[in-house]
């Protein structure tokens, strides 16, 4: 139970940090302004890949991407990091 509790607040804390997500997508679908992202709506960022930045505008995650390939942050990595993580949709 603590290892759960543990896991949950660092999570937690790491999706606050790193910017805010509005909640699940619903039938692959976002409001306005939102996109669709492993299950997520996340901001739209002006750009085709960036990470995305706290609250206060930075982006912290070059200094959290040792947590790039852990299985418990890989997700979360992926949908607040994807340019630091190198997982940028590729297209053609």
């Amino acid at each position: 139970m603590n290892t759960f509790l543990v896991a949950f607040c660092v999570a937690l804390c790491l999706t606050v940090a790193f910017g805010q997500s509005l909640g699940p997508c619903i039938g692959g679908e976002c409001p306005s302004g939102y996109t669709c992202q492993s299950g997520s709506c996340n901001v739209v960022s002006s750009t085709t890949c960036a990470d995305i930045r706290n609250s206060r505008g930075v982006n912290e995650c070059p200094s959290k991407s040792y947590l790039c390939n852990n299985t418990l942050y890989y997700t979360l990595m992926t949908q607040q990091c994807p340019r630091t993580c190198n997982r940028c949709p590729t297209s053609g």
